[in-house]
């Protein structure tokens, strides 16, 4: 029994439910039609595995480095490590240990992307110690780590992107860096009415956090229909009309998140709020639907 109790600590601390992000390294295989080929699917795996460590990682750095602001948080405050379930020393030989993993992995399995996991821990390690301070480049940081996925995954399979599609899912991870923020500042002020020490916001930027993420996710599907329109994309499809059916999908999806934040209904976590929102799983087999018939 405790060793179930200390896996499951452990694997709550390491973000196992949010390794799901990294299947973002796949959207180029999916966006190239090559995501069935078993080459793809083997460098996909791989490149997952190897995000999955280095982001577990840098989750127990950032938990290490606020721990003393988690332990006040209304939700953080159980996270494993902040309730005393796993030790300091534990998480530091924990990141150290899955640093030096994924290092070893990476320059055996895929050494083409040491570039980009380099610049991606340190981007992180930036933002964990000085950078997430600094009101909206914190914000731009968390889109551009999700980003990063994408591009690792591109560089791994020899993927050409679209800038459309590039510019589309970053200004749509921008808005979910914004809903994030957004939430974690309107919990900490309905609260406590206080700041967190950890975050550069004021009471007063919540409505101009919320203005910039809707802005957001209207440019993320502006721009997306643009990528629809793109040379690349219309070689990729027989009917690439038929993508014009994502639009108003991608407008709920985004429209609807923004409701539940702007209601306080939303958590801090959008994989955690986007796994448990039965409408947005219901409509996942429209939107491949909608893809295979464009093909």
């Amino acid at each position: 029994m405790i060793q179930t109790s200390k896996f499951k600590s452990w694997k709550t601390q390491l973000r196992a439910h949010h390794w799901v992000k990294n299947i973002l390294v796949f959207v180029p295989a999916a966006a190239n039609h090559t995501i069935l080929d078993p080459e793809s699917i083997l460098n996909g795996v791989i490149i997952f595995a190897l995000f999955s460590i280095a982001a577990s990682s840098i989750y127990l750095v950032n938990d290490l480095v606020d721990l003393e602001s988690d332990r006040k948080n209304s939700t953080k405050r159980f996270r494993p490590l902040a309730a005393g379930e796993i030790k300091e020393s534990q998480a530091i030989f924990g990141s150290i240990f899955l640093i030096v993993l994924g290092s070893i992995l990476t320059v055996i399995l895929k050494p083409s992307l040491i570039p980009v996991l380099c610049l991606y821990i340190l981007l992180n390690l930036l933002y964990s110690f000085r950078l997430k301070k600094i009101p909206i480049l914190d914000v731009i940081l968390l889109a551009v780590m999700y980003e990063m996925r994408i591009i690792a995954g591109g560089i791994s399979m020899s993927i050409e992107l679209s800038t459309w599609l590039i510019s589309s899912s970053s200004f749509f991870f921008l808005s979910m860096a914004f809903a994030k923020r957004y939430a974690e500042l309107s919990n900490i002020y309905t609260i406590s009415g206080s700041t967190n020490p950890r975050r550069g916001y004021k009471k007063e930027d919540i409505l101009t956090l919320q203005t910039l993420g809707v802005v957001s996710s209207f440019s993320s599907v502006l721009i997306f229909n643009l990528y629809i329109n793109d040379p690349l994309t219309t070689t990729l499809y027989s009917e690439p009309k038929r993508l014009l059916f994502l639009l108003p999908i991608l407008t709920f999806v985004l429209s609807k998140k923004w409701l539940d934040v702007s209601r306080q209904e939303a958590s801090e976590d959008p994989v955690i709020d986007f796994l448990r929102d039965r409408v947005n799983l219901f409509l996942v087999p429209f939107f491949l639907i909608v893809i295979t018939t464009a093909i």
